[in-house]
């Protein structure tokens, strides 16, 4: 689609996948609902971004569709939505997937 933030918005709901909003998204703000999407993808360390021993973790989505991501400059991509941008030095590692589907809410 042109934008590698969809992959945050639009997902298949299991449990690895970015969590869905509790909004539609609409037109006239969907630049600002996208880029809230991702940080609030990445900033969830089990699913989404974490550092640890000098290593970073990232989503697998990053991985499968890593040419959307600034056409495979994943780190590069990342920088833009992190707090300290990442060098070409900095070691990643993509997250295992968990595909059982996210528990509903109970009203």
């Amino acid at each position: 689609m042109g934008d590698a933030r969809i992959h945050f918005a639009i997902n298949c709901a299991a449990l690895s996948c970015p969590d869905l909003r509790d909004e539609p998204y609409r037109a006239s703000i969907l630049d600002a609902q996208l880029d809230d999407q991702v940080r609030l993808t990445l900033k969830n360390p089990s699913k989404g971004f974490r550092k640890e021993n000098g290593t970073v973790y990232v989503t697998k989505i990053m991985d499968w569709y890593s040419e959307d991501f600034d056409k495979g400059d994943v780190k590069s991509w990342l920088s833009r939505y992190i707090d300290t941008p990442l060098d070409q030095d900095t070691r990643m590692q993509f997250m295992n997937y968990h595909w059982p589907l996210n528990k509903t809410k109970q009203q």
